[in-house]
């Protein structure tokens, strides 16, 4: 029998660390070490806690959100980092990637989706939503809009040879 699944949950809303956390509890196989919307706890929670997985779930406009990313992963890098809510700009998917994260969940997610996803990458599974496939590839293959070489040094080592990267669909763009 697989060991529960210690989380993190980081939410910039107040009223909503607890709200998604105790859905998470409800689920079988989950183990909810802290839910905080202030930043400076959850970094003190994910670097004391080492969870296996940190829920990064951010909304409000103005938060240095890929310097969190990467202070999260650099504060406990065996844990799996989760960003949820955050709609990066296309061009800039590779670069939450080399900063640690292993999975993306899209703003308009359902929790079936955001269950999913937690069980996947608490398996060791990366996890990329269809609506920000195409960046990467078009990132890594150096075509499309979205492709610059110095924001792709370091990624083919975080999408090392062995570990599964999955899409559920890569819709092609329209001209």
């Amino acid at each position: 029998m697989r060991k529960r699944i210690s989380l993190v949950l980081i939410d910039d809303n107040p009223p909503a660390p607890e709200g998604v956390a105790s859905r998470i509890r409800a689920q079988p196989g989950f183990h909810v070490l802290a839910a905080s919307a202030e930043i400076d706890e959850a970094l003190r929670q994910v670097r004391g806690a080492r969870p296996e997985l940190v829920l990064l779930n951010l909304r409000k406009k103005g938060i240095a959100s890929l310097a969190l990313a990467a202070a999260l992963h650099g504060a406990a890098p065996e844990s799996r980092l989760i960003l949820m809510g955050l709609e990066p700009r296309q061009e800039d998917v590779a670069s939450y990637v080399r900063a640690g994260a292993s999975a993306f969940i899209m703003a308009d997610a359902t929790f079936e989706t955001v269950l999913i996803t937690l069980y996947s990458v608490a398996e060791g599974n990366q996890i990329l939503p269809p609506e920000l496939a195409g960046c990467l590839f078009d990132q890594l293959t150096g075509h499309g809009p979205w492709s610059r070489p110095d924001r792709l040094a370091g990624l083919e080592s975080k999408l090392a040879v062995g570990s599964r990267f999955e899409v559920a669909a890569c819709p092609l763009p329209s001209d």
